[in-house]
């Protein structure tokens, strides 16, 4: 069924004194605001024949880079061990002997809560023996004021909608019936990082903006 269909099935029940039987308007509103915080996950990825070995030096390795990222500051709470993984090659021919290759990885995900610091922890972590980099994002602590905001927004738009279709349709706008908060989401952004370890550069950033938008469904008398 089209827009103009429900629009017409609205008007004939304005016209009949009931409440249309779809009388309602979905507006989704986004609000940005520059972040506050950061996520970063970096970990640490070996190859070995020997199991234990291996499995030493990257838990060695990961923890280095965890000490060097405290004394920046970064709080135990703010690194989370997100993937510790094993895998064994099965024996193969390597010229006359049978060999196993191993590899292992151990990955964190990291919070910054100081945006100037990203650069830093992003070097650090690669001089203390990260080796691989991922999923810098940015975000806001708490969202609630820019929630707030965006809710404001989608009603009063809401609004101005819903007085444009009744004055098109010839008729006057009623009351509210009922809004439902269909939910909003956080729409982190993903920044570009660029890591020049071997042109002697650092991690250049860009933390952009973070929009949070909100869905809100009001039905109308006609």
């Amino acid at each position: 069924m089209l827009v103009v269909d429900y629009l017409e099935e609205a008007f004939k029940d304005a016209l009949e004194g009931r409440i249309s039987r779809r009388p309602y308007l979905d507006c989704c509103i986004q609000s940005t605001i520059d972040p506050d915080m950061a996520t970063l996950s970096v970990g640490v990825e070996m190859f070995g024949q020997d199991i234990l070995t291996v499995y030493g030096d990257v838990n060695t390795t990961i923890l280095q880079v965890m000490t060097a990222l405290e004394a920046l500051g970064i709080e135990d709470a703010d690194m989370r061990t997100v993937g510790l993984d094993v895998y064994v090659n099965p024996s193969q021919m390597m010229g006359s002997e049978m060999q196993t290759e191993t590899r292992i990885s151990n990955r964190i995900n990291i919070t910054i809560r100081d945006l100037s610091q990203i650069e830093t922890v992003i070097d650090t972590a690669i001089s203390n023996g990260a080796n691989s980099v991922f999923g810098l994002q940015f975000g806001v602590s708490d969202t609630s004021a820019l929630q707030s905001e965006a809710r404001a927004n989608a009603l009063t738009d809401a609004r101005s909608r819903a007085e444009e279709i009744a004055s098109n349709l010839g008729v006057e706008l009623g009351s509210v019936v009922s809004v439902v908060e269909q939910g909003g989401g956080n729409f982190p952004f993903e920044g570009s990082m660029n890591a020049m370890m071997d042109m002697g550069g650092g991690a250049v950033v860009e933390p952009g903006q973070v929009s949070v938008a909100m869905t809100m469904q009001v039905t109308y008398r006609f």
